[in-house]
C-alpha cells in the first residue's frame, strides 16, 4: 500500500511538473523578449528599392530605352560631320600658263571639310521617334511594376518569417511537454502502471514534434535569408505577435475599378501605342525621303577652282521599294495586334489578382475569427482539465493534451493573423497602392 501511495504521489508531482513546463513554455512563447524587435515591414520595403537586383535591372532597362529614344530623335535633327586629310604626292602637278603657272596637285596636300545635313521630309522617322517615346514611358511603368513585385516578395517573406517563428515557438513548447510526458510515462512503465505501447506512443510524439520543429527552423532560415538578399537588412531575432482588428474591406467592385491606374496596365497601353507607331512607320517607309546637305571645303590644292575655301549645297530625294520593306510592314502590323492582345491579357491578370487578393482577405478574416475562438476554447479546456485533474476526476493524458492544444491554437492564431495582414497588403499592391 505504501508503494502504491508513493507512486500516486510521484504521478501527481510529475503532472505538476508538466504543467510548470507548459506554463513556462507559453510564457516564453507569447511574452516579449529583451532582444531587438523585428524591424517594421516599411523598412524592408524601402531598402529593397535600392538593394533588389530586379529593381536595379529594371532601372537600367529604362536607361537603355532612353538611349534608344535619343538615337531615334537624332534621325530628325541636323547633324554635322567634319574630316581632314593629308596627302603626300610623289610628283607635283603644275600647268604653265604664259606669265605664270598653276599648281594643280601640290606634293603636300592638306584638305578639310565640314558638312551640315538636314532631314527635310522623313515621315517614317517621325513615327519611329514617337514610338521610342512611348517605349521609354512603358519602360518607366515597367520599372514601377517591378517595384510592386519586389514589395510583394518582401511582404511574403516578412510574414512567412512571423508565421514560421510562431509555429517554431509552439513546437518548442509542445516538445517540452511531450518530453516530460515521455519521462513520466517511462517512470510509470517501470512501476507497472503504464504499458510499453504508451511509452512508444510518447516517443513517437516527441520525434514527430522534433521533425516539425526542424521544418519550421528551415522555413525561418530561408525567409531570413530571402529578406536579407532582397533588402540588405538582417531581420532582428525577436519576432513580434501580429494582431488584426478583423475589419472588412471595401466591396470587390471598388477594388477592381482601381486597376486602370496600375503601372502594368498603363505600361501595356504604352507598349500598344508604340507598336501602332512602329506599324505606321513601316507603312510610311514606302514613301520618298528628302534631305539637304551643305559642305564647306578648305584645301591648299585649289587647282582650277582658284579658291582655297568653297562650299557646295545639295538637296536629295530618295525612294526605295523592295520585298524587305513589305515584310517589315506586315511584321509590324502583326506586332501591333500582338501588343493589343498582350494588353488585354495584362488587364485580365490584374482583375484576377485583385479578385484573388480580395477573396483571400475575406476568407482570412473568417479564419482569424475561428482561430481566436479555437484558442479561447483551448484555454478554457486547459483550465477545466487542470481543475478536473486537481480534483482527481481527470487523467494526466487529458491535461497534457489540453495544454498542448493551447500552445498549438495560440500559434495558429498568430499565423492566421499574419496571413491576413499579408493578404491585406497584397490586395493593396494588386491595385498599385504602396
Amino acid at each position: 500500500m505504501r508503494t502504491v501511495l508513493g507512486s500516486i504521489h510521484a504521478y501527481k508531482l510529475s503532472a505538476a511538473s508538466i504543467f510548470a513546463v507548459w506554463a513556462s513554455s507559453l510564457l516564453l512563447l507569447f511574452c516579449p523578449s529583451t532582444a531587438h524587435a523585428l524591424q517594421p515591414l516599411s523598412d524592408f520595403i524601402t531598402a529593397s528599392h535600392q538593394a533588389s537586383t530586379d529593381a536595379r535591372q529594371a532601372a537600367l532597362v529604362t536607361v537603355q530605352r532612353e538611349a534608344d529614344e535619343m538615337i531615334a530623335a537624332s534621325q530628325l535633327l541636323p547633324s554635322i560631320a567634319a574630316s581632314g586629310t593629308y596627302t603626300l604626292n610623289q610628283f607635283e602637278s603644275v600647268i604653265n600658263m604664259g606669265q605664270g603657272s598653276v599648281v594643280i596637285q601640290p606634293r603636300h596636300v592638306f584638305s578639310g571639310s565640314a558638312q551640315l545635313s538636314i532631314p527635310l521630309l522623313d515621315l517614317a522617322s517621325w513615327r519611329r521617334k514617337r514610338a521610342a517615346d512611348r517605349v521609354v514611358e512603358a519602360a518607366r511603368l515597367s520599372q514601377e511594376t517591378t517595384a510592386l513585385e519586389v514589395d510583394s516578395q518582401v511582404a511574403r517573406y516578412y510574414f512567412q518569417l512571423i508565421g514560421a517563428e510562431a509555429l517554431r515557438r509552439s513546437y518548442q513548447a509542445n516538445l517540452a511537454v511531450a518530453e516530460e510526458s515521455r519521462r513520466v510515462t517511462g517512470a510509470k512503465r517501470e512501476e507497472g502502471v503504464a504499458t510499453e505501447l504508451e511509452v512508444d506512443r510518447a516517443t513517437v510524439e516527441v520525434e514527430g514534434i522534433k521533425r516539425s520543429l526542424a521544418e519550421q527552423q528551415l522555413s525561418i532560415a530561408l525567409a531570413r535569408r530571402a529578406l536579407t538578399t532582397l533588402t540588405g537588412i538582417v531581420p532582428s531575432a525577436d519576432i513580434p505577435d501580429v494582431a488584426d482588428d478583423l475589419h472588412g474591406e471595401a466591396p470587390l467592385g471598388e477594388w477592381e475599378a482601381r486597376i486602370s491606374q496600375l503601372p502594368g496596365i498603363r505600361g501595356a497601353a504604352m507598349s500598344t501605342a508604340a507598336a501602332q507607331e512602329q506599324a505606321s512607320a513601316a507603312r510610311l517607309a514606302l514613301l520618298p525621303t528628302v534631305a539637304a546637305t551643305a559642305t564647306e571645303q578648305a584645301t591648299n590644292a585649289a587647282g582650277l577652282v582658284g579658291h582655297k575655301t568653297y562650299f557646295t549645297g545639295m538637296v536629295m530625294a530618295s525612294w526605295r521599294l523592295d520585298l524587305a520593306a513589305l515584310g517589315r510592314r506586315k511584321g509590324q502590323g502583326a506586332a501591333e495586334q500582338s501588343a493589343r492582345v498582350q494588353a488585354e491579357a495584362t488587364a485580365n491578370r490584374a482583375r484576377d489578382a485583385v479578385h484573388e487578393a480580395w477573396q483571400r482577405v475575406d476568407s482570412g478574416i473568417m479564419a482569424s475569427q475561428s482561430a481566436r475562438s479555437q484558442a479561447a476554447a483551448a484555454r478554457l479546456a486547459a483550465d477545466k482539465a487542470r481543475e478536473r485533474y486537481a480534483a482527481g476526476a481527470g487523467t494526466q493524458l487529458e491535461l497534457i493534451q489540453a495544454q498542448r492544444d493551447v500552445s498549438s491554437m495560440e500559434a495558429a492564431r498568430i499565423q492566421s493573423d499574419a496571413n491576413l495582414a499579408l493578404d491585406r497588403i497584397l490586395l493593396r499592391l494588386a491595385v498599385g497602392e504602396r
